[in-house]
């Protein structure tokens, strides 16, 4: 198909809690998860590399419950890219996993964030008042068996919403473009100029359409969310585009989780 697919219908949303997992790798807490509910790979995101620890940085300055350590995280390159995909995969499913390595820092930071904007449930092993503490893993997964137990009866056999992440090689006015080629409005179609960020998303519609959807971040941090574009507008993203990057859209997904 040569143009854009129609905005697609909203959906009736599902009576779920919206919650957001902040949780680390090396913790016996991601053991006992993902043993249990294999299912949770397409709702988690790793920030592991994507927030990485610079040099002026203490780890031992706090957790992500801080204000002070989520003023670091948010000041990162790669902290708005992370943001929309966060937001995409809990607009979806209503429950977003963020992981790092122990999830003290960098996961906690972006749920606890997510958790404000959105009015989330946040749910962490680690104890907001005494911080150093951490919650027995058997009983923090009996805590959210429920929640993940609906997360897999509705969205367990669907895949991770992240396609990928590209970088935007030309102009496009897609608006002007839809309509001088098609005569409707394109107000569902992307405007992109050289060097913004794609994050393209896993496509839900019906249609079949060569075009693709995802969020454009402008060189400026404007986000454009959740609009079509051609995919030959787009290219592979270098990491000299974007600093700091390493491998973001693989370290987001991991191949575990998809």
């Amino acid at each position: 198909m040569l143009q854009p697919p129609l905005p697609v219908a909203e959906t009736m949303e599902l009576p779920l809690d919206k919650v957001v997992i902040s949780i680390g790798t090396r913790t016996a807490h991601w053991s006992e998860l993902l043993d249990s509910y294999p299912e949770i790979r397409n709702c988690s995101m790793d920030v592991a590399h994507a927030l990485e620890r610079r040099g002026d940085e203490n780890p031992d300055n706090g957790t992500g419950f801080d204000e002070l350590v989520r003023d670091k995280m948010r000041e990162k390159d790669t902290w708005k890219v992370l943001w929309e995909v966060a937001v995409e995969i809990l607009a979806r499913f209503r429950i977003l996993l963020v992981v790092c390595r122990h999830g003290k820092h960098r996961s906690l930071s972006l749920a606890y964030e997510i958790h404000k904007e959105f009015g989330c449930k946040l749910i962490s092993p680690r104890n907001p008042t005494f911080r150093r503490q951490w919650r027995d893993p058997k009983q923090f997964l009996a805590d959210i068996a429920p929640r993940l137990e609906e997360h897999k009866k509705i969205h367990g056999k669907k895949l991770h919403p992240l396609v990928g992440i590209w970088i935007c090689k030309r102009s496009f006015n897609g608006p002007d473009y839809v309509k001088r080629k098609y005569g409707g409005s394109g107000d569902n179609v992307h405007v992109m100029e050289p060097g913004a960020v794609m994050v393209q998303m896993e496509d839900e519609s019906d249609t079949d359409s060569d075009w693709h959807i995802g969020s454009v971040i402008s060189s400026e941090g404007e986000v454009s969310r959740s609009k079509w574009y051609p995919p030959a507008t787009v290219q592979n993203m270098k990491h000299w585009y974007y600093p700091a990057v390493q491998k973001l859209d693989d370290d987001l997904k991991k191949h575990w989780f998809v």
